[in-house]
């Protein structure tokens, strides 16, 4: 199944924002996430991937590392409910729970 990422972290974002979430960061980290798949003609959200986005550029505070990986944690959470083969979880759980 494939799915547009791009409508679908509108629908994310849109519900964030439903509970209440304000992060105007969110946003823009996400369609900057995106940006970096379709340069490199990737269709799916892999570990790889959230990884090298959460830690760039080089020389970055491991506090927004830390945000730009939780940021794109959550949406790979929301893209993965909607189709799991377009977004891997982003923590593999070693025990299967």
């Amino acid at each position: 199944m494939s799915i547009d990422l791009r409508a679908a972290a509108v629908e994310y974002l849109q519900a964030r924002r439903a509970r209440g979430y304000l992060s105007r960061d969110h946003a823009w980290l996400i369609s900057s996430f995106l940006d970096g798949l379709a340069a490199q003609n990737a269709t799916t959200i892999t570990r790889p991937t959230v990884l090298a986005f959460a830690i760039a550029p080089i020389g970055t505070g491991r506090a927004w590392q830390a945000f730009r990986m939780s940021t794109i944690r959550g949406f790979a959470a929301y893209v993965h409910g909607l189709a799991p083969d377009v977004a891997q979880r982003a923590t593999p759980r070693e025990n299967g729970v």
